[in-house]
């Protein structure tokens, strides 16, 4: 868990770098290219800005996760095609760190992208929408990974990316959906989606807690 924490401040710290230059480069297009040259009347939403410029920066640091640092260290780890392959490993052998690591990592790097998309537009509110974007994606980066031949096909990490994209669209469709967000406020959806959220953590940590004392 210590290494899991280390890594996500590592990530947080570079994403701030990356979202920062995207911000400018925003501001930059916005202001001198749209608005002085083009003569463009629109006003910038600065907060959409904002979320554009960290979900870029989020998108970046996911590839080079998974494919840029692979394609640099020419590594390959082969083919997984049983599915929750990696469950069945930690609940008989609990130990194995690097395992539980890996299913934690898959998880977490997938949460921001279920969280941020229906920030950016409303059209990502229908949950259909933004689920399958998020299952074509990590999709696209295991396939990739399997022609070039780095990292690992792993139908559990295709798994585990969904679960985590499906943990950050209910974290945020239960706050644009509740009583704190009068412009949509919808107490019927925001039951659905926060018992669907509870559920999962806690069938999540049921299953840790089950593999420690099995």
């Amino acid at each position: 868990m210590p290494f899991v924490i280390d890594t996500i401040k590592e990530y947080i710290a570079v994403g701030l770098m990356i979202g920062s230059v995207s911000f400018f480069l925003c501001m930059l297009i916005y202001l001198f290219i749209y608005k002085k040259i083009m003569n463009g009347k629109k006003m910038l939403n600065y907060k959409k800005a904002l979320i554009l410029s960290i979900f870029i920066a989020y998108i970046y640091l996911v590839l080079n996760t998974t494919i840029f640092a692979n394609f640099r260290n020419v590594m390959s780890s082969g083919i997984n095609l049983e599915l929750f392959n990696s469950y069945r490993k930690v609940l008989y052998r609990f130990t194995n760190s690097i395992v539980w690591r890996d299913i934690t990592l898959n998880i977490l790097m997938f949460v921001p992208f279920g969280f941020l998309l229906p920030l950016l537009n409303k059209v990502f509110y229908k949950p259909y929408v933004t689920l399958m974007l998020s299952f074509l994606f990590t999709i696209g980066i295991e396939i990739t990974q399997l022609i070039i031949k780095v990292g690992a096909y792993d139908v559990d990490d295709i798994f585990n990316n969904f679960l985590g994209s499906i943990i950050g669209y209910c974290l945020v469709m239960s706050f644009l959906s509740s009583k704190f967000n009068k412009n949509i406020n919808k107490p019927k959806y925001f039951l659905i989606y926060f018992i669907l959220l509870i559920i999962i953590v806690l069938s999540f940590l049921g299953y840790y807690i089950f593999c420690f004392i099995h």
